[in-house]
Parts: structure tokens; C-alpha cells; sequence
């Protein structure tokens, strides 16, 4: 799980940020967004990671990361919080430029 202490808040990454659990700390709409990979995305990048054939062989982790994703998504909706679904065709500045706008940052 990353973390990324900024003057104007936090951005957080890991599977503990569930938007449900979010919402039980009372974390407003405009200070959460999700971002999910499509299982697709998820499968394509998966492959490409060098440490997949020796740290994850054997393991059938790929199924329970996509239906985690697909939760998160679920949740996101059911919550009312923001959520980008990454397939892969969003370019890294667009991506940052829709995050820092649900912020009201500048970028």
C-alpha cells in the first residue's frame, strides 16, 4: 500500500480503500476517486511484469484481482463515489488531469 502525504491531503493506493469502508469514515464524495482496471487491462499488464514467472508461479491470483476490481466498481456506484475504469485507452495526462479535476486541483 502506497502513500503520498501532499500539503492539500492524501492519495492513497491499496486494496484497503474500499469505498464502503470510506464511507463509514465519513470521507466526502469530492475527497474520493477510484480507479479500476477492466479485466482485460488487467490481464494484459499482468503479463508484461517481469517478477510474474518466478514470484506468482502457480498462483491463480488473477481471478481474485479481477473480481476485487470489479467489487470496487460495484461499490463506487452503490456509494455514489467517483470511479475511472482504466482499459488502457485513457493517456497517463488525461488520467491525471480527471483526478486532479475531482480534486479542484491544478495540474
Amino acid at each position: 500500500m502506497k502513500q503520498i502525504s501532499c500539503e492539500n491531503g492524501v492519495i492513497t493506493e491499496g486494496a484497503a480503500y474500499v469505498p464502503k469502508l470510506i464511507k463509514q469514515l465519513g470521507l466526502p464524495h469530492n475527497r474520493y476517486i477510484s480507479i479500476t482496471p477492466t479485466e482485460e487491462f488487467q490481464i494484459s499488464h499482468f503479463k508484461r511484469r517481469e517478477f510474474v514467472s518466478y514470484v506468482l508461479d502457480g498462483c491463480s491470483d488473477m481471478e481474485r484481482d479481477i473480481l476485487f476490481a470489479q467489487e470496487v466498481q460495484k461499490q463506487c456506484y452503490e456509494e455514489r463515489y467517483a470511479s475511472i475504469i482504466n482499459d488502457g485507452s485513457i493517456e497517463i495526462d488525461e488520467l491525471v488531469s480527471r483526478v486532479a479535476k475531482h480534486f479542484a486541483l491544478s495540474n
